[in-house]
């Protein structure tokens, strides 16, 4: 898939942005400095959306960027976009499915999903003309396992009545006709085959860059139509289909945390075998992710030393160095420095303003 859609989207007008950051939280490379990145960015909702997908380097995908002028580079590969790029990005969102969709995807498997629906769209045509036959298609064993269980449960011929008013209600709720032509692309059945991106690119005379989005857009809107109702006749192939918010170790240490106040983090570290960088990895990781009333900042962070660093954190705490407050306050930890900088993100998040770095 190509990157440069997401590029446009996701960097800034107001704030420098590292492209290579973007990369790692579109495809949920799941470390707490890409964690911190996302929550900065304002792109925490779409931390992994584009799991499983392969999305080329960014070093040539920003440097055609730039050449195109809808990018400034500096010094530092950090990328900034220009008036041009605003008008194509607002462009660009004109022409794509809502762009909060792919949220969807940061909290499902869509793609999995999407395996699993469009296998089961081209059994269930086969099998309306009496035909137990079909094109191979790519499908890992759990997914192909889930669709055959499906369809042996549910065999009848009110099987593709009910496959087709699903789509067709879905269809019929875009309200556009090119998306619906994209959506039904996907799909192989009796004597039809699925068209390619490639293809469809062509057809519409689209950047192909712009069809992959729709596509997965529009197949982030199909579960999310399914999870808010309309999944009766496909229910079970949802089953195993959404993703932890926070990483089950960086979870069961956090509850340790929670459960016994008296314990220091060597103790931590030590009752679960575990660094104590990893401590400090983890509880990061759930200032992040959590919901901020779940999460005890006061525990977290003394307040003499949230104190210590309000008085000389800069407007912009987001993209403050620890190498330059550690030439000021030596003492301060990079842990609490790091925690300073999330509670204040978080924070601003949660009242409605700005650190500088959205935009």
């Amino acid at each position: 898939m190509e990157l440069e859609p997401f590029l446009l989207i996701f960097t800034s007008s107001s704030a420098w942005r590292r492209p290579k950051a973007i990369k790692n939280i579109l495809i949920g490379r799941r470390t707490v400095s890409n964690l911190y990145w996302a929550l900065q960015y304002n792109m925490l909702d779409f931390f992994g959306a584009l799991h499983g997908i392969d999305l080329p380097d960014s070093i040539p995908s920003v440097a055609h960027m730039r050449r195109s002028g809808v990018l400034q580079v500096d010094e530092n590969q950090m990328v900034r976009r220009t008036k041009q790029g605003d008008a194509k990005r607002a462009l660009l969102l004109s022409e794509v499915p809502d762009m909060n969709d792919l949220k969807w995807a940061s909290r499902f498997e869509v793609r999995s999903f999407m395996t699993r629906f469009t296998f089961l769209v081209q059994v269930v045509s086969e099998y309306s003309y009496g035909n137990a036959h079909y094109y191979p298609q790519t499908v890992s064993f759990i997914d192909r396992q889930i669709v055959k269980r499906f369809f042996l449960a549910n065999k009848s011929t009110e099987l593709p009545k009910a496959l087709y008013q699903l789509l067709n209600d879905f269809l019929g709720g875009l309200h556009n006709d090119n998306f619906a032509e994209i959506m039904v692309s996907n799909f192989s059945g009796h004597q039809v085959a699925g068209r390619t991106d490639q293809q469809m690119a062509n057809q519409l005379g689209q950047p192909i860059g712009q069809i992959q989005l729709i596509n997965l857009l529009l197949s982030a809107q199909l579960l999310a139509f399914l999870l808010k109702g309309a999944a009766k006749p496909v229910t079970p192939l949802l089953q195993g289909l959404s993703k932890p918010v926070i990483s089950a170790s960086a979870l069961t240490t956090f509850q340790l945390f929670l459960k016994d106040p008296t314990l220091s983090y060597q103790q931590i570290a030590s009752r679960r075998h575990i660094k104590l960088t990893t401590v400090y990895e983890h509880l990061l990781e759930a200032a992040i992710v959590l919901p901020v009333a779940d999460v005890p900042f006061t525990r977290l962070l003394a307040p003499a030393t949230e104190q210590q660093l309000a008085a000389i954190a800069p407007d912009q705490v987001g993209n403050w160095a620890y190498q330059s407050l550690s030439k000021r306050l030596p003492g301060i930890s990079f842990f609490d420095f790091r925690l300073f900088q999330i509670k204040r993100a978080r924070v601003s998040a949660a009242t409605g303003k700005e650190d500088g770095q959205n935009g």
